[in-house]
């Protein structure tokens, strides 16, 4: 879910993958609008779209650059038992987290030397490397693309687009797109982007209440709030691979509704993992 807000409080919720049209003024590649009226949803994604139970087919596309063509920090084997095969890979983790309803199948293709030097156009990464492996590569059996890359100059180890409709050279398919840059543990994180989570922040208060919104305390320096702040979940401190919190597994569909209890009155309650 996307959550549009202004200086303190939301105005919209948005479902990631939709079709919207926005009514505004265009300032510094942003678009300025008054409220939620100029917001309007043409399409939301459908079921097929926006998947997170269930069987998650995923393509990892090892690339490096034509400017350093030997560089292969790991082999297509060792990445292949980090995605779906060791105790720590991607798929046991989240087979664990999801409580056995999600899980990752992947397949490994490349190395591929792509022709380009080693900076940061992520977009012409992403194009370059749906060539390259296009031969290897029947596109729409995926769900998930994770490129990996030797370590370049990009200020981040991984990045997620989300799912979203590709360009690919089997024509557009809804498929989500992860870049990691060297630091192969990113994958974790970066494919619960492409399940929807966003991140897991945290919000830290020295002696002030928290019923005002936070924006006014961060400003007044009574509040810090860090993006990536919540250590306890893979999506905020993502190399700890604790489980995600029960929000996203919520937004997830991982839960039934008997465990989800709404408390409406003062008492003591017991929480379970």
């Amino acid at each position: 879910i996307v959550m549009l807000t202004d200086e303190n409080r939301i105005i919209k919720s948005i479902l990631l993958g939709s079709q919207i049209a926005v009514e505004g003024v265009p300032l510094n590649n942003n678009i300025i609008i008054e409220g939620e009226n100029q917001i309007t949803v043409i399409k939301e994604p459908g079921p097929e779209q926006i998947r997170t139970v269930g069987e998650q087919d995923t393509a990892v596309i090892l690339v490096n650059f034509q400017d350093d063509p030997t560089n292969q920090p790991f082999t297509p084997s060792f990445i292949n038992d980090y995605v779906s095969n060791s105790q720590q890979s991607v798929h046991q983790y989240y087979r664990e987290v999801s409580y056995e309803q999600t899980f990752f199948i992947g397949n490994v293709f490349g190395w591929y030397t792509i022709p380009y030097n080693s900076q940061c156009d992520t977009w012409e990464i992403v194009n370059l490397a749906l060539e390259a492996a296009n031969n290897d590569i029947t596109y729409p059996e995926y769900r998930h693309i994770v490129i990996m890359f030797p370590t370049i100059n990009c200020g981040w180890a991984g990045n997620s687009y989300g799912s979203f409709l590709v360009n690919t050279p089997d024509g557009p398919v809804w498929l989500s797109i992860e870049l990691i840059n060297g630091l192969y543990p990113a994958v974790h994180h970066e494919l619960g982007h492409g399940l929807g989570a966003l991140h897991a922040s945290s919000f830290i208060c020295q002696n002030s209440p928290l019923y005002a919104p936070y924006f006014y305390f961060e400003e007044s320096g009574l509040c810090s709030v860090s993006e990536y702040g919540d250590a306890f979940d893979v999506m905020g401190g993502a190399f700890l691979k604790m489980h995600l919190n029960g929000a996203h597994k919520d937004h997830f569909h991982w839960f039934t509704s008997s465990q989800i209890r709404e408390i409406s009155s003062s008492g003591i309650y017991t929480l379970y993992p």
